[in-house]
């Protein structure tokens, strides 16, 4: 005789929710916000090192781009002016900011009169360097208004910040009532075009 074992089934355990301290939450990411005035802005005196340590030993440059760029700061007299700001979190943006093979970059730095505008991926920020205050501050103004145009107006879906955050509350005008009522001696007398009172 073979013996049977009939198995039953096993009650499942039933768990409850589990309720998510608020401690315990992640925490989400702060949105982005297009860079605003007064920029961070410096003095170095190692600017090659500084664009080295982002380029990654110059090798995403044309040589002959580091050969102008060796030239103009190796020239240079006075200490460069560095500045840097947030770059937007969306790959796509920041792609239609930065152009094709770094073209929008490239105009701005020629148009500006700077030595380099970089996109450093591994903080995500936008880093300038240029000869004076003046031509990095025109240079990073372009570079921000292209994140304007593409965060809050291209893209505004994708930013965290929407543009009507950004606009001014409209102005709440109280409105006068009219009625037939009123009198209308402070209206001024109608002339016609010879000087005649018309009324």
């Amino acid at each position: 005789m073979s013996s049977q074992t009939e198995t039953q089934p096993q009650p499942q355990q039933q768990t409850q929710p589990q309720i998510i301290e608020e401690d315990d939450m992640p925490e989400l990411e702060k949105p982005y916000l297009p860079p605003t005035k007064p920029y961070y802005l410096s003095q170095t005196i190692r600017p090659l090192e500084e664009i080295c340590g982002v380029t990654n030993n110059f090798t995403y440059m044309s040589e002959e781009f580091k050969r102008v760029l060796f030239f103009r700061i190796g020239n240079r007299n006075w200490p460069t002016t560095f500045g840097m700001f947030n770059a937007p979190t969306y790959l796509d943006t920041i792609k239609k900011i930065i152009g094709v093979d770094g073209h929008f970059l490239k105009l701005t730095t020629r148009n500006c009169d700077v030595d380099m505008i970089w996109h450093d991926r591994r903080n995500n920020m936008f880093v300038f360097w240029g000869p004076s205050i003046y031509t990095v501050v025109q240079a990073m103004n372009r570079i921000r208004s292209r994140i304007i145009k593409y965060t809050l107006y291209v893209y505004p879906d994708q930013a965290c910040i929407h543009a009507e955050q950004m606009r001014a509350q409209p102005q709440q005008y109280e409105i006068e009532e009219i009625t037939d009522n009123e009198d209308d001696n402070d209206m001024p007398d109608l002339v016609d075009y010879d000087g005649n009172i018309v009324n």
